[in-house]
């Protein structure tokens, strides 16, 4: 994203890959090692904004999409047996 930070290289393909990336992304959010209470708010003070909707269990997991310097994050928030509504992008991520 032109203007931002980005975090180095790909995605990750292994857990040691993934929690050095996930360190990369704590440092850039200025976030500690503990939770993420809000966990879209970090996300958008970095240019992320990430956006939950139930699109059904034929829909996707997920979609990502880089607008301008700004990336958009889709998340299908559907549950299989979960009546509760859709599930959020916030809550005790550690």
């Amino acid at each position: 994203m032109q203007g931002r930070d980005r975090l180095p290289g790909g995605p990750a393909s292994d857990v040691v890959g993934a929690e050095i990336l996930a360190a990369e992304a704590r440092r850039l959010m200025n976030a500690s090692d503990g939770p993420l209470y809000d966990l879209r708010r970090a996300c958008e003070d970095v240019g992320l904004l990430a956006f939950s909707l139930d699109v059904g269990e034929a829909g996707g997991d997920a979609a990502y999409v880089e607008v301008e310097n700004m990336g958009v994050a889709l998340i299908n928030g559907y549950i299989e047996g979960y009546s509760g509504g859709c599930v959020e992008v916030q809550g005790d991520y550690g």
